[in-house]
């Protein structure tokens, strides 16, 4: 059987020092919103050096209210059916 826990993290950007100001700017006016919309502004400009991590020291079991009420815990059996879920 496998049992899933849904979790949250933090994931770090780093990115060259000539595109900080461009990425903080679109931060702050809410135009980046996700790791992907830094990726798509980036590599507009062509050769964008992005490095990310998973900062899994600040790992959080996630609540089901946290979760809008989904499942933050399945579990499955050894065919791959699901056989128990905390929520909807």
């Amino acid at each position: 059987m496998k049992f899933d826990f849904k979790v949250t993290t933090w994931e770090r950007i780093t990115i060259d020092t000539d595109q900080e100001e461009k990425v903080l700017q679109a931060i702050k006016n809410g135009s980046i919103n996700s790791v992907d919309d830094i990726y798509t502004l980036l590599e507009q400009d062509g050769d964008a050096n992005i490095e990310t991590e998973m900062l899994l020291d600040f790992c959080e079991q996630m609540s089901l209210v946290e979760n809008g009420g989904c499942s933050t815990i399945e579990v499955y059996d050894d065919n791959g059916e699901q056989v128990f879920k905390n929520g909807k």
